[in-house]
């Protein structure tokens, strides 16, 4: 009897620290700062809740279409990552779409922004970023 109760109650402990294991796992994120950038200028991309110390392609590319690879980054031993892109000054304007992957892209978290062109574009990024 106490054998099984004793098997009853390390079930009990396991399934526990199970569920605290699952529950504190958080899937990567990637941000990209400031969400609305002129041309010529440059975005921050920065990463939470990576593995550490592992390397993490970053590709830009328009909604619903291919991304093209712009760098590579390495996360810290806190599992984030941080990367400053210049936007090029004759780059296409419009909607992108930032991808940060893991294993051929087997692990793969998005986050969208916006290019605007020349001096009224930077009007318009200062009036919504405040």
């Amino acid at each position: 009897m106490r054998r099984i109760a004793a098997v009853v109650a390390l079930s009990a402990l396991m399934a526990g620290l199970l569920g605290a294991v699952a529950a504190s796992a958080v899937a990567p994120s990637v941000s990209v700062s400031p969400t609305s950038v002129v041309l010529g200028h440059s975005v921050l991309v920065t990463g939470r809740h990576w593995p550490r110390q592992v390397r993490v392609e970053l590709l830009i590319g328009p909604p619903q279409s291919e991304a093209s690879h712009v760098a590579w980054v390495t996360t810290t031993n806190s599992g984030t990552l941080r990367k400053r892109l210049a936007i090029a000054r004759r780059a296409a304007t419009g909607r992108f779409v930032l991808l940060a992957c893991r294993r051929s892209c087997r692990v793969k978290v998005q986050a969208s922004f916006r290019v605007v062109a020349g001096f009224a574009g930077a009007a318009a990024v200062r009036a919504r970023n405040g």
